[in-house]
């Protein structure tokens, strides 16, 4: 059940993709002065963007239904981990199924835009024309013209926002203990948008690791692998004053990657305990 909330979640953000990129389409705003111009969208654009977010609602509604179903039948016990707190759920009650399946799509929404900003900033300015680069710039929209600290900073505000909005109905369902006080919900609202970017451990791995295959296999010239190695390379500029090079074997990456997992496990040791302070 794990697996299919996390295909569905999946299936969910690729229908908002689309949707937002569906106002980019190129045919949507060409001219009749170039061969482009010359091919019409067979319908309105807004028209065919509103199924999307009528088929993503649809699908956290129908798939609520389902945990209802057959979350019991199936002894599963759906929990939403937040990196700092793990959030219970019973879904044997419609009401905290609707809320698991809402919530479980919010964390990946926020954690795919984290992400996309992460890979936005590290890039060099040499691969911004990249159509890699291209494409996230299209997704980010208005927050890629941003300053680099704002654009870091909205994730943890809207992971903040959220986990304030929601904490008193988890607390009224008895899905998360209350807060004693308004300061200690403050704390605990800064823990939550915090713990977001410990997730940012596995896209760095998966970069340093592509890094490491891309050093010693050639796989061809791709734009998504090139874009890839280049962020990659400049997170290790840190690490080439260490002389970490032995003939022709780099061990920069898999240092990298040591340390990054390590910062991993250590904030989601320390970020309980600030929680339940």
């Amino acid at each position: 059940m794990g697996l299919i909330d996390f295909i569905l979640n999946v299936v969910g953000l690729l229908l908002w993709l689309n949707w937002c990129a569906a106002r980019h389409d190129p045919l949507a705003h060409a001219t009749a002065r170039t061969l482009l111009g010359t091919l019409k969208p067979t319908a309105p654009v807004q028209r065919r963007r509103w199924p999307l977010l009528l088929g993503l609602g649809s699908l956290l509604g129908a798939r609520a239904v389902f945990y209802w179903e057959l979350g019991p039948a199936l002894n599963w016990d759906p929990a939403l981990n937040l990196g700092a707190v793990v959030i219970p759920f019973r879904p044997g009650l419609a009401g905290q199924a609707l809320l698991y399946s809402l919530l479980s799509f919010l964390r990946m929404f926020v954690v795919l835009y984290l992400w996309l900003i992460f890979l936005w900033i590290a890039a060099p300015v040499e691969a911004r024309g990249n159509p890699a680069a291209k494409l996230i710039r299209v997704h980010l929209g208005r927050i890629a013209t941003l300053p680099y600290p704002v654009q870091l900073m909205l994730p943890f505000l809207a992971t903040a926002a959220l986990w304030a909005a929601f904490e008193p109905l988890l607390a009224s369902v008895g899905a998360a203990s209350p807060a004693r006080s308004a300061l200690q919900l403050l704390a605990r609202t800064t823990v939550i948008g915090l713990s977001g970017y410990v997730t940012l451990r596995w896209l760095i791995v998966f970069l340093l690791l592509a890094y490491f295959v891309d050093s010693y296999v050639y796989v061809g010239r791709r734009p998504a692998l090139e874009f890839t190695v280049c962020i990659a390379g400049r997170l290790l500029r840190p690490l080439r004053k260490v002389p970490l090079r032995v003939g022709k074997l780099d061990f920069a990456p898999c240092v990298g990657l040591a340390l990054v997992l390590m910062a991993g496990e250590a904030l989601l040791w320390l970020l309980p305990k600030l929680y339940w302070l």
